[in-house]
C-alpha cells in the first residue's frame, strides 16, 4: 500500500530517548522545521531545560517524563500528545540501553533492564502508534531504532545486539501485519553505527569513523516524510556490501581488544 506523509511542518511527533544525544538533535531539527515536538525520557530536568530552549524559540514543545520499558508509562505518552496536541503524526523510538562487555559477564538486572528499555519498550510503543494512526485513518510514522548489530554477530556488544535482532524481527513482522491489513502507517527501522552506542572515545582513539548525532537524526527527519523500511547508518555508502560487512566486524574487534588490553569492568550505559 503506497501512502504519502505529511510535510514536516505539520506535524506532531513523538520522540522517546529524547535525553540522548540522538533525541536531542531529532527534537532541535524537527522543531526548527516546523514540526510540534513531544518529548520524553526518565531525565526530567533533561527534558525540561530541552523544551525550555525550543520554545524560547518561539517552537512548540511539550514534555512528560517516562519510563517506556512500563506500558502505563507509554499510554501516559500518548495521551499527553493527543491532550496538548490532539494527535500525533510520527512516533519515534530513539530510547536505548546498551551494554559493553562479554554475554557471560553481564548480570541479569544489566539483562533485564536492557530488554525492558530496548525491546519491550519498542513493542509498547509499536502497539499504541499504530493503533492511533489506524483509528485516525490518517498515515503515520513509526520510526524504530535498532543498531548495525542487529544484522550480523560481533565480539564485544554481544547483549546488545541480541536486543537490537528482537526489535529488527520485530518490526519486520509489524510491516508484514501492516501489508495485509494495507493500514496508512510508514514502518522504518533505523541501524545507527556509533552513534547510539557508549564506545565514543574507544571509537576515536583508533580513528574508526564516528558519526555525530546529526546524522542519525537527518535520517529519523527523512523517515518521518517518506516512507521508508530500512535505513543504514554506520559506514559511507558503498556498492560494495561486503566491505560494509567487514567494516562492522572490524568495528567489534577494535572494541574488544581496546577493552581487553585496558582490563575495563563490564559497563552499562542508557541512552534515555
Amino acid at each position: 500500500m503506497s501512502i504519502s506523509l505529511k510535510k514536516l511542518k505539520d506535524q506532531v511527533i513523538v520522540i522517546t530517548g529524547a535525553s540522548s544525544k540522538v533525541g536531542i538533535a531529532t527534537a532541535k531539527m524537527a522543531a526548527a522545521k516546523g514540526a510540534k515536538v513531544l518529548l520524553t525520557s526518565k531525565n526530567e530536568d533533561a527534558l525540561l531545560q530541552l523544551a525550555t530552549e525550543l520554545r524560547a524559540k518561539g517552537y512548540p514543545a511539550t514534555w512528560v517524563p517516562a519510563d517506556i520499558g512500563r506500558e502505563e508509562d507509554v499510554h501516559k505518552i500518548a495521551d499527553a500528545a493527543i491532550r496538548t496536541f490532539g494527535r500525533f503524526d510520527t512516533w519515534v523510538n530513539s530510547s536505548d540501553v546498551s551494554l559493553l562487555g562479554e554475554s557471560t559477564e553481564a548480570t541479569q538486572d544489566d539483562i533485564k533492564r536492557m530488554f525492558n528499555m530496548n525491546y519491550r519498550g519498542i513493542i509498547y510503543s509499536s502497539k499504541i502508534a499504530i493503533n492511533h494512526f489506524k483509528e485516525r485513518g490518517v498515515p503515520g510514522a513509526l520510526i524504530n531504532m535498532s543498531a548495525v548489530w542487529s544484522d550480523r554477530g560481533t565480539v564485544i556488544p554481544v547483549p546488545s545486539s541480541a536486543s537490537n535482532f528482537s526489535v529488527k524481527e520485530w518490526t519486520d513482522n509489524l510491516r508484514a501485519e501492516i501489508a495485509k491489513d494495507k493500514a496508512p502507517v510508514s514502518i522504518t527501522l533505523l541501524h545507527p553505527g556509533k552513534a547510539v552506542t557508549p564506545y565514543n572515545e574507544t571509537m576515536k582513539k583508533h580513528k574508526v569513523m564516528v558519526y555525530p548525532a546529526g546524522s542519525v537524526a537527518e535520517n529519523i527527519i527523512y523517515a518521518a516524510q517518506h516512507p521508508k523500511e530500512d535505513i543504514p547508518v554506520y559506514v559511507k555508502e558503498s556498492k560494495h556490501p561486503i566491505l560494509s560487512s567487514l567494516a562492522v566486524a572490524g568495528l567489534g574487534v577494535i572494541v574488544y581488544a581496546s577493552i581487553k588490553q585496558k582490563d575495563q569492568p563490564y559497563k552499562s550505559k542508557d541512552q534515555v
